[in-house]
């Protein structure tokens, strides 16, 4: 084994953790360097992969990228990969960067609640924040913070703008973490066997509360013109119809399709000439 390599196996790990679709990836990318696809479903990472942060000034670390989830209680093959990675000794995170969109944040914060439980030192990123605004509210970062007890930073993955701030946050909090008792899976498996309904709709209604208090009305908000509101709803009307959008279907494709052989016609006839002659 190389020295760099060994160099880079003692680096501190920053786990990525969070539901799908809600900017983990993206983040993965900001942070390494890297070029991962992403996509809009699901289970669209399988595996988790680790790459080195090169965008994190004050934290030199790995990062890994975990399937998404939004429990600590799995319930799909994906799930139980993003678990089995925070309890496996090769890939126990000494941070853990929770990622929640700000459009659907009590459900997301119900995982920081468990990583929380459990022994993790949670960071939390709250992204999607620009469609937030656009329906005319914005998240108090600081009130969410006090009130989840770590810190919380709202940014835009597809920016670095933010990072040099969450550098210093996460170095921070690696330093005040290293005596804390860390989680572990004899630690994880006493939090799974008290799981139970009424302790969830408890915590949930807690964490509707929260999303109450920390989501404040946006000032300089302009309302969406009516008129494109009503456009954009009639054109939907037409689109779904379940007659007239299915007709609209047919009439492109056939479209389509006769503009397909229409421009392949001319060069058909060209290649039978060339082998006719």
């Amino acid at each position: 084994m190389s020295s760099a390599t060994s160099s880079a196996d003692t680096l501190p790990l920053l786990a990525l953790v969070g539901a799908a679709n809600s900017g983990k990836t993206t983040l993965f990318n900001s942070l390494t360097g890297s070029h991962y696809n992403t996509v809009n479903y699901p289970g669209a990472t399988v595996e988790y992969a680790i790459g080195a942060s090169r965008h994190l000034p004050d934290f030199s670390c790995r990062v890994m990228d975990t399937p998404g989830i939004v429990s600590l209680i799995p319930s799909s093959p994906d799930e139980k990969v993003t678990v089995d990675a925070l309890f496996a000794p090769a890939s126990h995170p000494d941070v853990v960067l929770a990622v929640a969109d700000a459009n659907q944040l009590s459900r997301h914060l119900y995982l920081v609640r468990q990583l929380q439980e459990v022994g993790f030192p949670v960071m939390v990123v709250v992204t999607m924040e620009d469609q937030l605004r656009r329906r005319g509210r914005t998240l108090d970062e600081k009130r969410l913070s006090e009130l989840l007890d770590c810190p919380v930073m709202v940014m835009d993955p597809r920016t670095q703008e933010r990072l040099p701030e969450l550098s210093v946050a996460l170095q921070k909090m690696r330093e005040s973490s290293l005596h804390d008792p860390r989680a572990t899976s004899a630690r994880y498996q006493t939090f799974a066997a008290n799981v139970d309904e009424s302790k969830i709709a408890i915590v949930f209604k807690l964490l509707d509360e929260v999303e109450k208090l920390v989501l404040r009305p946006l000032e300089e908000y302009v309302p969406e013109d009516p008129k494109n509101v009503r456009t954009q709803l009639g054109a939907d009307w037409i689109l779904l119809h379940p007659v007239w959008g299915l007709l609209i279907f047919l009439a492109v494709m056939c479209g389509i399709f006769t503009a397909i052989f229409w421009v392949a016609a001319p060069l058909m006839d060209g290649i039978d000439w060339m082998f006719g002659h």
